[in-house]
């Protein structure tokens, strides 16, 4: 990694700077030789060697150094990087290096770091600008390091910089608009460096995406393809020095709960030694409130774990992660009239198609389904960025005798033909049960269905009071404040783990995920600042939606136990059936065959 300054200094002032001095975590003042491979024994711990030597095998490679850090807390990356920086920056003239963290106490605890080492190296050179932020050399050397908050969407644009490290990048405000604003100023030479580094922050947002995109450490090893970004994870297993403790003489291992047990043969798979294990299990009852799931969000042993675990998930990770589990291939169809057909629509499969369906599992003789419709209101994904994708129109669908998601409808569509969709896909399914979110243009997407007399179509309580001229009013699921939440709270309830109940199987009677956007938009429901469950900026929680008012309508609706199809026995109870918010006794729970209905002639 060492190298010749492509801007020399004149004799008089080429200094050596041998040791980069840092206190380390327990005030004891170090140092780092991050110029000097042979002496990396002294003061740096073995994930930070790690790093530098991926840097060197890039480089060596003949690409600038792009690398992407996902990471558990607390493994001194920053501090690397930092000094690595202020080392090229110490050494070559007429270099810019900048450091970003997420917030202004990091910013200051980072700089605070240099201020520390430039004050100790000895360094004679004037400075043209000293202050709590930026440290400028004066010509001839007139090289930089400057430390910058998030926050500003213009970041860096107007400057030229040789290294750039960005620091904790799922906590920035502005992610996409500030790294695509100071990436690209950084010239492709095989003398710059961008470090991008972060714990996770759930998923679905920009870093997420960047790790995503970027080509795997491993993958560039095994291939020996090191151009473009490479994703590194650094486990709280590769941090030993720290992370470890000894294990009492006298210590009984079994003698813990279930929930802190249960990790434990994997993290041995993976390398965890006796001593590390005993620190797990201080850390979470010392700090982490006896949850294994925040030493899991705090401290991940995989990358799939730091994006499961973190992040304000308003879905549990242990649900989503049960739904990532039972992932099927759909197929893709279309519905089409066809009189000769008993339920008078038939299924044409195939991709490319108009009006596409994602299909899981065919409509059995004898079952009945529940479906929801959420109607697209134009609204953008990300509300402070006008070039956000506008919300989606979805349908789903779900089995009411085992609860699997049977088919999805996930498209940009009038909200009449969004009608349509609705009819054919619920007449095939054995005349299924509608409930369309009628707020706004939801309503027209009922008017529909009402003017094709589609018989099955959800109701809600209202009240003579409420109850407008139109008839309407009582037809779809309205949210509004009161009732959001309600849908949200019965939505968790029908797939959270039952370990109390049931027959040992805590899935048992659970609904079964088969449809991959579903899950993703789970993984990125979270909760925002003020509280509200939502999707994250810049996503979609719109298949979501529909399937939390199919569960809404599975809860609510009769159940078919003679038969399907207009005047076979559904019990359908037209303009006199209300199922929404109605007092049943499991209003939490899914709907059952004992549910009553007065028969009504069709």
């Amino acid at each position: 990694m060492q190298r010749e300054p492509s801007s020399p200094m004149p004799d008089d002032l080429q200094l050596e700077l041998k040791d980069v001095p840092i206190a380390d975590k327990r005030g004891n003042l170090t140092v780092l030789f991050p110029q000097q491979p042979d002496k990396r024994t002294k003061g740096i711990i073995r994930c930070q060697k790690k790093l530098l030597d991926i840097i060197g095998q890039q480089q060596a490679a003949g690409e600038p150094a792009r690398i992407i850090v996902l990471k558990a807390r607390q493994l001194g990356m920053s501090t690397i990087i930092d000094c690595l920086f202020y080392v090229q920056v110490f050494a070559d003239s007429n270099k810019t290096a900048l450091v970003c963290a997420h917030n202004a106490g990091s910013s200051s605890t980072l700089f605070a770091r240099i201020r520390s080492a430039q004050d100790l190296s000895g360094d004679l050179r004037p400075l043209k600008h000293d202050s709590t932020k930026q440290l400028r050399w004066a010509q001839p050397h007139n090289s930089t390091f400057e430390v910058k908050t998030a926050g500003d969407k213009n970041l860096g644009r107007s400057m030229t910089i040789q290294y750039v490290h960005l620091s904790e990048v799922a906590f920035w405000e502005h992610q996409t608009e500030s790294m695509t604003s100071v990436v690209p100023c950084v010239p492709p030479g095989v003398d710059t460096m961008v470090v991008i580094e972060s714990t996770a922050n759930g998923v679905g947002d920009e870093f997420h995406a960047r790790c995503k995109a970027a080509r795997t450490y491993q993958q560039a090893e095994k291939t020996g393809k090191w151009g473009g970004y490479i994703l590194v994870f650094f486990s709280w297993l590769e941090n030993p020095e720290e992370y470890s403790m000894p294990v009492p003489h006298d210590y009984v291992w079994d003698q813990e709960s279930p929930e802190i047990m249960e990790d434990e043969p994997r993290l041995t798979r993976l390398g965890a030694t006796p001593a590390q294990l005993y620190w797990r299990r201080y850390k979470i009852h010392q700090d982490l409130r006896d949850s294994g799931d925040l030493f899991r969000q705090e401290y991940p042993a995989t990358s799939e774990e730091a994006f499961l675990q973190s992040g304000r998930r308003a879905i549990p990770a242990v649900v989503t992660e049960h739904h990532r589990s039972t992932l099927v291939e759909p197929r893709t169809a279309r519905f089409v009239r066809d009189a000769q057909e008993p339920c008078g629509v038939r299924s044409e499969y195939g991709r490319g198609m108009e009006y596409q369906w994602r299909i899981w599992r065919l409509p059995q003789e004898g079952y009945d389904y529940a479906m929801g419709v959420d109607v697209a209101e134009g609204r953008l994904s990300n509300t402070t960025d006008a070039q956000s994708e506008s919300d989606f129109s979805a349908i789903g669908i779900i089995g009411r005798r085992d609860m699997e998601t049977a088919a999805t409808f996930h498209g940009r569509i009038d909200a009449d033909l969004l009608g349509e969709q609705a009819m054919l896909a619920g007449m095939w399914y054995n005349w299924a049960w509608i409930a369309v979110e009628a707020n706004a243009v939801g309503q027209a997407t009922v008017l529909y269905l009402k003017r094709r007399a589609y018989p099955y179509l959800y109701q809600r309580t209202v009240t003579p009071d409420r109850m407008g001229k139109d008839e309407l009013s009582a037809y779809g699921w309205l949210t509004t404040s009161a009732t959001r939440d309600i849908l949200i709270d019965k939505w968790l309830a029908a797939c959270r783990p039952d370990y109390v109940h049931g027959t040992g199987n805590p899935w048992e009677h659970k609904l079964v995920c088969l449809d991959e956007v579903l899950a993703s938009e789970e993984e990125t429901f979270v909760y925002d600042k003020m509280g509200k469950r939502q999707h994250r900026s810049g996503c979609h929680d719109d298949v979501l939606f529909s399937y939390m008012i199919a569960n809404e309508a599975h809860i609510t609706c009769p159940r078919n136990t003679r038969g399907v199809g207009p005047g076979m026995g559904r019990g359908s109870r037209g303009m006199g059936y209300a199922g929404g918010l109605d007092d049943i006794s499991d209003v939490l729970g899914g709907g059952n065959d004992s549910v009553p209905w007065q028969e009504v002639a069709e």
